[in-house]
């Protein structure tokens, strides 16, 4: 019988692609937009981040022949209960990719997991961005 006092960890999975789907529908959006912004500044904040006291986990990109899975019951701990990070988009192009990763990014630099860490990534043209085949690949 599972206790009230736990939760199953909705992982980094489900971070990372929530984050580029939001990404990718707000280019869907704005595109339609007349006049077309001169600028977007992406929210996501971060809420109640403890569990009965007990801070939340992050997973991080596993080493061996684990390196592409992510496990929240080996991740770190939410430094706080709560936090907001932005990120401004000035170019005229919205690439959902590379803005989920600047947010992506953030959330695990406040966890204190490096950028290497964070699963679903791959770097292209010098620039880091989110990989939504990888996160496709799970199906």
């Amino acid at each position: 019988m599972r206790s009230r006092h736990t939760f199953p960890p909705a992982g980094p999975t489900v971070l990372i692609e929530s984050t580029y789907l939001f990404a990718e529908l707000s280019k869907k959006v704005f595109s339609l937009a007349q006049p077309l912004p001169r600028g977007i500044e992406y929210r996501i904040a971060l809420r109640n981040m403890t569990s009965y006291g007990k801070p939340c986990k992050l997973g991080r990109r596993m080493d061996g022949p684990w390196r592409d899975v992510a496990l929240g019951m080996y991740g770190n701990n939410a430094p706080a209960s709560e936090a907001v990070f932005s990120v401004k988009w000035d170019e005229v192009e919205i690439d959902p990719k590379v803005i989920a990763f600047l947010l992506v990014s953030k959330i695990y630099e406040w966890f204190g997991v490096e950028h290497e860490g964070i699963p679903y990534t791959e770097r292209i043209d010098n620039k880091s961005l989110i990989a939504p085949e990888q996160i496709q690949a799970l199906r």
